[in-house]
């Protein structure tokens, strides 16, 4: 792996590299305590495709299907960094605008399935078959920044950044982190910012009990950093905690799309990361819509965190996202 122009290897301890973080894979048969696995494990087994579009609990939680009676997300464009996604996934290949590939050479096909998961978690068609996601109409930009280990470097995910920018995207979601600030991705988030550009990222699975672990890019001021909860609206016990901490979103045993053309239920902070930018493109659309369209990045921000619910602590930031409330105030 090459960071500028040096040669370092895949160690921990030189914290130069951006890495999924921890996601634990569970089968539809597997208990709920389930069982963590390393990116470099592929998922356990997959289910079989619904014959009809899937309403994951998290939509359902945030009650999400009741927005779609006024928009769903139609014409915002979501910019993905991450593994790249399945390109001919049926649920994602009407979805997907754009595709470039920042951590080698060939396309953005993904080989490790964490991009694809994420991909279908925001912008999943709804066809009749499969799942369906937060933004079914918004449009997708996918930069595959991670390679099929799950890691990158930091050049890699900052020209991502930058890619994303010239192609005028609305928000650029980051499930990914890393334990260390880089001064160029800072650089290159203030500018999208600057932009106009909603920066969402993960907060990372460090756990509870591991205070102040926050990762990068989701410690940045111009980033939403988000936190997950589960299907009782409890903090997960994996996320990562911390005062960067900003809104929670559902992000355990998350139904939606993954490698050839199959479906899964993934855990983590990263599933939470796309629930959120998935309601600030519904939120987008729906302000484009009204005729008040937000270019303001802090508008945003401060809709999600002044309309969370049971928040106000150390560990669960401004609260849970409570899309409802925010399309009040649009």
């Amino acid at each position: 792996m090459y960071v500028g122009n040096v040669l370092v290897g895949c160690v921990w301890q030189m914290k130069l590299w951006f890495r999924r973080r921890w996601s634990q894979i569970r089968s539809w048969w597997v208990s709920r305590d389930g069982f963590m696995r390393h990116p470099d494990i592929r998922v356990v087994s997959v289910m079989a495709t619904p014959s009809e579009d899937f309403v994951d609990w998290g939509l359902k939680q945030l009650n999400v299907p009741e927005l779609w009676k006024t928009t769903k997300g139609t014409g915002i464009r979501v910019g993905i960094i991450d593994t790249g996604a399945d390109l001919d996934h049926p649920d994602l290949k009407y979805a997907i605008v754009a595709s470039a590939n920042f951590n080698g050479t060939g396309s953005a096909e993904d080989g490790d399935g964490h991009g694809t998961h994420v991909a279908g978690i925001i912008g999943a068609r709804s066809n009749g078959v499969g799942t369906v996601g937060v933004a079914p109409e918004c449009e997708l930009f996918i930069a595959k920044a991670l390679g099929d280990d799950g890691s990158g470097a930091f050049s890699q995910i900052t020209a991502a950044v930058y890619w994303l920018i010239g192609q005028d995207v609305d928000i650029i979601n980051m499930s990914l982190g890393a334990p260390f600030d880089d001064v160029a991705l800072h650089e290159a988030l203030k500018v999208a910012a600057r932009s106009g550009i909603i920066c969402v990222a993960a907060a990372g699975n460090d756990g509870v009990d591991v205070l102040n672990a926050v990762d990068f890019p989701g410690q940045y001021s111009e980033v939403i950093a988000v936190g997950a909860i589960d299907a009782s609206k409890h903090i997960a016990a994996y996320t990562s905690t911390g005062p960067q901490v900003d809104v929670l979103a559902p992000g355990s045993n998350v139904y939606s799309t993954w490698l050839n053309g199959a479906y899964c239920l993934l855990s983590g902070t990263s599933m939470a990361t796309p629930f959120v930018s998935g309601v600030v493109a519904l939120v987008l659309a729906r302000a484009e819509r009204e005729g008040r369209p937000i270019k303001n990045v802090g508008v945003v921000h401060k809709l999600l965190m002044e309309n969370a619910v049971l928040g106000g602590s150390a560990t669960m930031g401004y609260g849970i996202i409570n899309p409802e409330s925010v399309f009040k105030k649009v």
